[in-house]
């Protein structure tokens, strides 16, 4: 597992500090400054973001990875990325279609809903 401390020294000997163009997540800043970020082969894993409920995990994590991603060359019909997003509480389908909107990415949205009646 990585601390913010390793991943730091990884982006020191390897990005020189800047935040690449690739494909990544960007997560905040460390304390001294410098960026942290996750690179592209760790998109392809699992990422586990924990925290009590109302500790801000979907406001602070889910969103803004989620804008990045939606934005990651938006503008490209080539390169722009297609996902798969399962809202099994219903709020999160909203921030995503701010996201959409504002990228002009509305025709990549496509939602299907469930209706149960109990």
């Amino acid at each position: 597992m990585f601390t913010t401390k390793t991943i730091s020294l990884f982006l020191k000997k390897n990005t020189k500090n800047k935040i690449s163009s690739d494909l990544s997540l960007y997560i905040a800043n460390d304390n001294l400054g410098f960026p942290i970020i996750l690179p592209e082969a760790s998109l392809y894993q699992n990422i586990l973001i924990t925290g009590t409920i109302g500790s801000g995990k979907t406001s602070s994590a889910m969103y803004p990875f989620t804008r990045q991603l939606v934005k990651y060359k938006y503008s490209d019909e080539n390169l722009k990325l297609g996902m798969l997003m399962l809202d099994v509480k219903g709020n999160y389908y909203s921030q995503v279609q701010k996201y959409t909107n504002y990228y002009r990415r509305q025709k990549d949205l496509i939602v299907i809903q469930l209706r149960w009646k109990y």
